[in-house]
């Protein structure tokens, strides 16, 4: 009767460490994905605030980030002329260019034009461009 008892007892502890332990794995893996996310939501709310200072941006529909050779930060909205720009903000020295959304190409005009050139092997993704 006691060896019963001592082994529902030690099943019990097992039972809660072991969700002790699945708690404290689900805590975690929250803070790490909430952590990580910090620095892109710091810059895109600063590129928010220079592109309302530079270009008068009123609605915000998006923000992108380039990381080619240098790191570019782009504002898409519509400023206080109902225009729809981008406004194009260098990580490394701040400059700041403001560009009309219609002085642009779409993706088509863009491959078209790739294509034209002649060294094309393959498209492996294609979006719309400032040329």
């Amino acid at each position: 009767m006691r060896r019963e008892f001592s082994r529902k007892r030690k099943s019990k502890k097992w039972i809660k460490w072991l969700c002790l332990c699945v708690f404290l794995f689900v805590v975690a893996t929250f803070a790490f994905f909430i952590l990580a996310d910090k620095p892109i939501k710091s810059v895109k709310k600063d590129a928010i605030n220079i592109s309302r200072k530079y270009a008068n941006i009123k609605k915000v529909d998006d923000f992108y980030i380039s990381n080619l050779t240098n790191t570019y930060y782009t504002v898409s909205g519509v400023n206080s002329d109902n225009e729809s720009v981008f406004v194009i903000i260098s990580k490394k020295n701040g400059h700041v260019l403001v560009v009309g959304q219609k002085d642009g190409i779409n993706k088509n005009t863009a491959i078209a034009l790739v294509k034209q050139s002649g060294d094309v092997k393959k498209n492996n993704k294609s979006s719309s461009v400032y040329l």
